[in-house]
């Protein structure tokens, strides 16, 4: 990936800000960014989805349920950030060096993506390049209030972090962090290729079959795998009635969501990634049976149950899960040893 362009003088105080540090290695929002371009997948793929959703805001103007989702929204940052009056609202603006009108486009583009998440349909998001199956790279000038208004590092920032505290514990941390000045792109590159490398080996060691197999002992009810078919519906009342047209007129859930206009989508996923209240009616589940209505997430969930298995590591999803949890656990006392997080401006 191209080498992000120098940003703006005013883009300088959100790249500038320190995220964390490891004994005494600072970390600045700016690197986290050039960290996630090269090594994280989500952020590439959350930040093309945004994009997406960007070009598609102006065709957006007369959507009244839209605004008042975008003042909810900018209402919630304000509060969680105690700048409910004007005057701390701009001054942590001045602050963060971006500007009230660039905050309020990242708060819109950001109720959209809230909007597209709820209702799980996949082609809310799809560009048509995503249609075609074209690669889609993050935008080189990734926008400064995205990176402060938005979620956008977070995991990029704990994947860090991580990597950051395992070399320390190692003594394999470089050593060429900058302190007081500003590291070139081919600086930071380099030594985050020092920590790719061991982390990748210390990666390996933590997750043994072993490891793995105690893993799936722990969760064993929460890595349950569900293959499903999941319609979201915007009342109860149209979701009861998806019920009826499946339950009692022997219709397919896929033909009476695609007639209604309703998100339809096949899944397979693990019992503990779902939403609660759609894991307990899960968990008691059995092949072929119809669960539903749920609420969810402002909608009414029906799913129909295509197929249910207990955990094992010869089943990608599980073994996945499996690695990440061996490599947290084997994380965690080292981060919580040597990572200190900066104070929030």
């Amino acid at each position: 990936m191209p080498v992000s362009a120098e940003p703006a003088g005013g883009a300088r105080p959100v790249l500038d800000a320190v995220v964390f540090s490891v004994d005494g290695r600072a970390v600045t929002r700016g690197e986290i960014r050039r960290w996630a371009e090269r090594f994280d997948p989500r952020f590439v793929t959350r930040v093309a989805r945004r994009a997406t959703l960007g070009a598609r805001a102006d065709a957006t103007d007369d959507d009244a349920a839209l605004e008042s989702e975008v003042e909810e929204f900018a209402a919630e940052f304000r509060y969680a950030r105690a700048l409910e009056s004007a005057e701390a609202f701009v001054r942590w603006t001045e602050q963060q060096g971006i500007s009230v009108d660039d905050w309020w486009e990242s708060i819109r583009i950001s109720a959209l993506e809230r909007r597209a998440e709820a209702s799980g349909d996949p082609s809310e998001f799809a560009s048509d390049a995503d249609r075609a199956g074209a690669v889609v790279e993050p935008d080189e000038a990734v926008s400064s209030a995205d990176l402060v208004v938005t979620d956008l590092l977070a995991h990029a920032t704990e994947e860090l972090a991580r990597r950051m505290a395992v070399a320390r514990s190692l003594d394999r941390l470089p050593e060429a962090w900058i302190v007081g000045g500003r590291a070139s792109a081919s600086e930071i590159d380099a030594r985050h290729d020092v920590l790719e490398h061991t982390w990748s080996g210390w990666r390996q060691a933590v997750t043994d079959e072993l490891s793995l197999r105690r893993a799936v002992e722990r969760e064993r009810l929460a890595w349950i795998v569900f293959d499903l078919l999941e319609s979201r519906w915007r009342t109860e009342s149209a979701a009861s009635e998806a019920v009826a047209c499946v339950r009692l007129d022997g219709l397919a859930l896929e033909d009476v969501a695609r007639d209604a206009d309703a998100a339809c989508i096949e899944r397979t996923c693990v019992l503990g990634d779902l939403g609660t209240a759609l894991r307990d009616a899960l968990v008691t589940a059995a092949p072929g049976e119809l669960v539903g209505p749920v609420a969810q997430d402002a909608h009414w969930i029906v799913a129909a149950v295509r197929a249910k298995r207990v955990p094992s590591l010869s089943d990608p999803l599980v073994r996945t899960a499996a690695v990440g949890d061996a490599v947290a656990r084997a994380a965690a006392p080292l981060v919580e040893r040597h990572l200190r997080l900066a104070e929030p401006a």
